[in-house]
């Protein structure tokens, strides 16, 4: 558990940033949503490596649920998290609503935040595997699993607005360009991939000024 966790001495990440920037938790600006109280048809979410996309369940191709009652409601600016893997898995924000499987977590803001800054910095504990050593379970490679409270009690880096949109606005015009560079080779190379991560971790760290 995180709770009382010495950043100075176990988060390298949160150490190297602008002063102006403030340090926090996860709970002091977002909050679990579990809301299965949806009775009307809607779609249904899957969360990937692309960001959040709706699912073709007419095909009945993948993993269909029985019952989608006890899945979560999700609305647009909602971030979802995947705590059961830490090694591949991915967080990123919704753009649309929908229903999505409670295996994940879902987090809403408590106050006013520029939602795609926090998907990049979240994506950044992925990417960069900074949830790894957080994880629970049999171990890192099967059922390893981030909890609830452990999220929750997370510190972060908080830039003012300001800066939060401005950094967002810089990474979706950067990576913009890397995707179309991608598309002309046809194909995501991994230098591309390690280039990516590193300017995201960059950006939201303030490592890379923006």
């Amino acid at each position: 558990m995180l709770i009382g966790l010495n950043t100075k001495k176990h988060t390298p990440w949160i150490d190297v940033n602008p002063q102006s920037w403030e340090v926090s938790k996860v709970k002091h600006l977002f909050k679990i949503v579990k809301d299965t109280s949806v009775k009307e048809e809607q779609d249904i979410l899957s969360l990937t490596q692309k960001g959040i996309v709706v699912r073709d369940i007419s095909n009945n191709e993948g993993q269909l649920a029985a019952d989608y009652s006890r899945y979560n409601q999700v609305l647009p600016g909602d971030i979802v998290f995947n705590p059961m893997d830490l090694i591949t898995g991915y967080v990123d924000y919704s753009k649309v609503k929908g229903l999505i499987s409670p295996a994940y977590i879902l987090v809403r803001p408590k106050q006013e935040v520029h939602i795609p800054f926090f998907a990049y910095y979240f994506q950044m504990h992925y990417l960069e595997r900074i949830l790894l050593p957080f994880g629970k379970g049999v171990s890192e490679d099967f059922r390893w699993v981030l909890s609830d409270i452990d999220l929750l009690n997370f510190p972060i880096l908080v830039p003012d607005i300001k800066a939060q949109e401005r950094i967002a606005g810089y990474l979706d015009d950067e990576l913009a360009k890397q995707e179309r560079i991608n598309l002309i080779l046809g194909r995501e190379l991994e230098v591309f991939k390690k280039r990516r991560s590193a300017l995201i971790a960059g950006c939201v760290t303030g490592k890379i000024k923006v």
